[in-house]
């Protein structure tokens, strides 16, 4: 459906979109897995409408959505904000930035946004009963600040919520990003958020795992295993046409082609303006480097938990 078209009748409940802009794509994934490489790719479009570092931290003050339009306004600076200097890095939180960087509108994963909504960020949680309307209301009033017409969130412990999700939106678009989970190991055992990092599936951070004697490394390749069989549990009543499945090494092969792809399948519009934005952006081909970097002994703990779905996803 192109995103200038309104719902059709009845597609949504009531108050779930505003007028041209429906219906709203979640990214899923294993965390390390580029979602937010895609996520924030797609944000650069001129119709999307995304959570912000503002919004994020005041989600009662949705109006402050109203800072996204400074982003499209200012290509070079978001670039740099969004992207690192060298366009080259989605997540940027690891290395030193200026004020203006950090302080610029950037499109994040908004937990705090979810949470006022009513959903827990673990499950077994209590959902709110009105969990539904409240994202409703908050999706419809970003778009309607924000001045874009699809929304778009990546959330981690959203590979968690996709039934909540579905019962909010029954007509959300859902694109799962899939990485060789060697890779998203390697990855998770070098950002420095991962020690402490509270498991939806164990009831110990990597940091007390380790620190009981556990080997970081199956724990590293459990949180790949895990997360991907939530999701999969979760789109089991989602309807195959409102999937859309990305596989990350395919992806970095030829990224502003599988953008674009993307697009049309979620509903943006073609946009010269976008492409020329997405030309500005590098990216850097890292998908078999834990090859290299792991050693004999970490591969073979990692594939021993990994193998059945290494395998199914083509990955071994």
């Amino acid at each position: 459906m192109p995103a200038s078209a309104p719902c059709p009748p009845n597609a949504c409940p009531p108050n779930a979109c505003p007028p041209n802009a429906c219906p709203p794509t979640f990214v899923l994934g294993a965390p390390r897995s580029g979602t937010s490489l895609v996520y924030k790719a797609l944000c650069l479009h001129p119709d999307a409408a995304w959570i912000s570092n503002y919004v994020r931290s005041v989600p009662t003050r949705r109006e402050l959505a109203l800072l996204n339009r400074v982003a499209h306004h200012a290509p070079g600076r978001r670039n740099r904000a969004w992207f690192g200097a060298d366009g080259r890095n989605a997540y940027v939180y690891g290395a030193p930035r200026s004020a203006a960087d950090r302080y610029f509108p950037m499109p994040v994963e908004g937990e705090p946004v979810l949470r006022w909504c009513g959903f827990p960020e673990l499950p077994g949680g209590t959902v709110r009963p009105d969990a539904a309307l409240r994202l409703r209301q908050v999706v419809r009033q970003v778009v309607r600040w924000g001045g874009g017409s699809q929304f778009i969130n990546k959330r981690i412990a959203n590979n968690q919520r996709v039934p909540q999700l579905l019962e909010a939106f029954p007509n959300a678009r859902f694109v799962v990003v899939t990485r060789d989970g060697r890779a998203v190991a390697a990855s998770l055992a070098k950002v420095d958020w991962w020690p402490t990092t509270r498991l939806f599936w164990c009831p110990q951070t990597p940091q007390a795992w380790v620190q009981a004697g556990g080997d970081g490394w199956e724990l590293c390749a459990q949180e790949w295993v895990h997360q991907l069989r939530s999701i999969e549990d979760g789109l089991m009543a989602v309807p195959d046409d409102q999937i859309t499945r990305v596989r990350f090494e395919h992806f970095i092969e030829s990224p502003r082609a599988a953008l674009m792809a993307l697009a049309d399948v979620i509903g943006l519009r073609q946009s010269q303006r976008w492409e020329s934005d997405l030309e500005r952006l590098s990216f850097p081909a890292r998908g078999h480097l834990w090859a290299s970097e792991l050693e004999p002994q970490a591969i073979q703990t990692i594939e021993r938990v990994q193998l059945p779905l290494l395998q199914t996803h083509g990955y071994a």
